[in-house]
């Protein structure tokens, strides 16, 4: 038997060993152009400044089936910069098939918010009806918020303007608990109400409103995880810091 080289978390946090233990969740790394691919196949790879994102590979290794993020349409493809992926806030996508699950969930962003945002505008997520949101995104004052169930951002966010900052920001849930992290700290807990979909794929750069693309960013978007966990600030901290914060 060849013996075979595991990553373990002994010593020290390791986000690679962490995600890879996270067997229904994905890791999408915008800044890293060696997972990124100009269609939604692995033929054409991005390669320069300003090159089409059609296709974001899970960046887990040693997980359980990959999460592909994908957009088959030229015009609604984000764009390649070192600094994240470019989204134009009114088409650009793409479409992951991952779900939340019926438990424990979290959702974590790393994302440059543009100086100026329109109205509410959501990273990551979906719903498949009114009362089964699972997304974070910001609203037009750049705070920072999540719908979760019946719960909108309107109802579950931050109080800090984030416009115009690179941050770290997530959100879990466990069915009776909704918890938002924010720079280091929760920021909001408070008592789940209603589900999350679990048919209703995530997008990134919009959100999947029951199939329909809309509430598009117009920021950059360095990393987004997600996972089966009901995770606490020390855990979120640990994420935050291997992600730079």
């Amino acid at each position: 038997m060849i013996p075979q080289l595991i990553p373990v978390l002994s010593g020290g946090f390791s986000l690679d060993a962490y995600m890879a233990s996270q067997e229904a969740g994905f890791w999408i790394k915008g800044t890293d152009p060696t997972t990124l691919f100009q269609g939604t196949d692995e033929t054409t790879p991005v390669t320069a400044f300003g090159d089409v994102v059609g296709r974001a590979n899970d960046q887990r290794v040693g997980a359980g089936s990959p999460i592909s993020a994908t957009q088959s349409t030229t015009s609604f493809k984000p764009k390649y910069q070192s600094t994240g992926l470019a989204f134009d806030g009114t088409d650009d996508n793409l479409l992951t098939n991952y779900t939340a699950g019926s438990g424990a969930n979290f959702l974590i962003a790393k994302v440059v918010v543009p100086a100026s945002l329109s109205g509410t505008r959501v990273v990551a997520g979906g719903r498949a009806t009114t009362d089964t949101r699972s997304y974070i995104g910001f609203d037009a004052a750049g705070l920072f918020g999540a719908g979760v169930g019946s719960q909108s951002n309107a109802v579950v966010k931050g109080s800090t303007d984030r416009r115009g900052q690179t941050v770290i920001v997530g959100v879990t849930q466990n069915g009776s608990t909704v918890r938002l992290f924010e720079v280091g700290a929760v920021t909001y807990e408070a008592s789940q109400v209603g589900s999350v979909s679990t048919a209703a794929p995530y997008r990134i750069g919009a959100w999947n409103d029951n199939g329909t693309a809309s509430t598009f960013w117009p920021g950059q978007i360095q990393h987004v995880l997600a996972g089966r966990e009901f995770i606490d600030l020390a855990r979120f901290n640990q994420i935050a810091n291997a992600l730079g914060a």
